[in-house]
């Protein structure tokens, strides 16, 4: 059984069981074409594509969440919303109160990218909004200012 007989599309599944021997046996071009969900406390993201380059997840906010005021010392992301409005919040880095903060609503079919150090949130303040992130893969750099949810800063 091929470890590729989960994917539905004839296509990409053809492409990979021809590509196999290069993408298995190149660390460089290692492909995971699993996707994984993660439950968060306002709502979940699914990562479809990790690697030593980039990720790439899907999140979903639910109405009326927020995730946590935060910045990434050295990660980059950008956004695309899928579906809803997205409240960003986008604070700057040079305002150590952290007080004066800028919102934009992103619509559907809007991006917008995240640079070291910009503080910024994210939020479904008009419905359940689902975004798509593409961003380097460290993943564990985020650095709290505020949380709804008491996690760890």
């Amino acid at each position: 059984m091929s470890k590729y007989e989960h994917i539905e599309d004839a296509w990409v599944k053809e492409a990979l069981e021809e590509y196999k021997d290069k993408i298995d046996g190149n660390k460089s071009h290692a492909l995971d074409v699993s996707s994984y969900k993660i439950e968060k406390p306002w709502g979940h993201e699914i990562i479809w594509s990790h690697c030593e380059e980039f990720t790439g997840k899907i999140l979903v906010i639910n109405s009326g969440c927020r995730l946590s005021r935060q910045y990434h010392k050295i990660k980059e992301e950008t956004i695309l919303v899928l579906s809803g409005t997205l409240k960003l919040e986008l604070g700057n880095p040079s305002d150590e109160k952290n007080t004066n903060f800028k919102c934009i609503d992103l619509q559907k079919g809007q991006s917008f990218h995240i640079t070291p150090g910009l503080i910024h949130r994210f939020s479904a303040e008009y419905g359940e909004v689902e975004l798509a992130e593409v961003s380097t893969s460290y993943l564990e750099d985020v650095v709290r200012i505020e949380d709804d949810y008491n996690r760890e800063k």
